[in-house]
């Protein structure tokens, strides 16, 4: 079984899947690719298609409700758990982790738009979609994996679970690196050495919420409710700080990031 066995679950796993793979496509190949974005380069535009590409995530599941949504009221709903924990696990990643690719990975925005704690508008609303679209893919990956694996001796199914898990995390956070290379406004002091060493820190996202975010609803004899889904989220969000400033404490920087690294008002960095 790939898709959930609670309804409401699996109609936002294909919802998802379907609106934001549709949406990264057009970002991608037309916005990105083509090089559109140097027409529409002025500090609104960039931020105007970036909520272009958010909002199916919220307004179609108003109008469009699934079969086994209709019973239940809308905070019950797993679209709407999805998007809250996303929502909260994507906006503590721009607000703070940004700065640890900052400092650690030699990375940075050079494009003129609005900025929130020196972090591009855009990259907060991309991100929702971003989130959205691999936490739907690791769901249904991870469930299939545990789901061939049942057969197994119960260390041997961790086993195979977790390296599952691993691989997929570093496979996203270097595919995302490498699908993004043609955007020239986002600069590395060195660009090879980030995507094979910086994406294993931009897989600790991942290594975390992965297995964090599939537990949600994934019963379907126990539907979480709202609070605990956000709470959820908080969770996985500290417990992904900590092992960055980890990073920051027992590896420190890839590279020396001298005067090209941005400046940063988180103290500990």
């Amino acid at each position: 079984m790939w898709f959930a066995k609670d309804g409401s679950k699996a109609w936002a796993e294909k919802f998802f899947l379907f609106v934001n793979l549709s949406s990264l496509i057009l970002f991608l190949v037309v916005f990105i690719g083509s090089g559109l974005y140097e027409r529409y380069d002025d500090r609104v535009s960039y931020a105007v298609v970036s909520g272009l590409m958010v909002l199916p995530n919220i307004l179609v599941p108003v109008v469009l409700v699934g079969k086994s949504d209709r019973v239940l009221p809308w905070h019950a709903r797993f679209v709407w758990k999805a998007n809250m924990w996303n929502l909260i696990f994507g906006f503590i990643g721009n607000y703070f982790w940004t700065h640890y690719f900052y400092k650690m990975l030699g990375a940075r925005y050079t494009f003129d738009t609005f900025r929130l704690n020196d972090v591009p508008i855009p990259c907060y609303l991309a991100t929702h979609v971003y989130f959205l679209f691999y936490h739907s893919v690791s769901s249904i990956t991870l469930r299939k994996l545990h789901e061939a694996t049942a057969k197994f001796p119960a260390a041997l199914r961790r086993a195979i679970f977790v390296c599952g898990m691993l691989t997929l995390a570093y496979v996203t956070a270097y595919m995302e690196t490498l699908t993004i290379s043609a955007f020239p406004y986002y600069e590395f002091v060195d660009r090879d050495k980030m995507q094979s060493v910086g994406s294993w820190l931009y897989a600790i996202y991942f290594i975390v919420s992965f297995p964090m975010f599939l537990r949600i609803d994934e019963d379907p004899k126990r539907r979480w409710t709202m609070t605990e889904a956000t709470l959820d989220s908080f969770s996985a969000a500290m417990l992904v700080t900590l092992m960055l400033d980890f990073w920051r404490l027992f590896i420190g920087p890839i590279v020396d990031t001298g005067s090209f690294a941005m400046g940063s008002d988180l103290p500990f960095l």
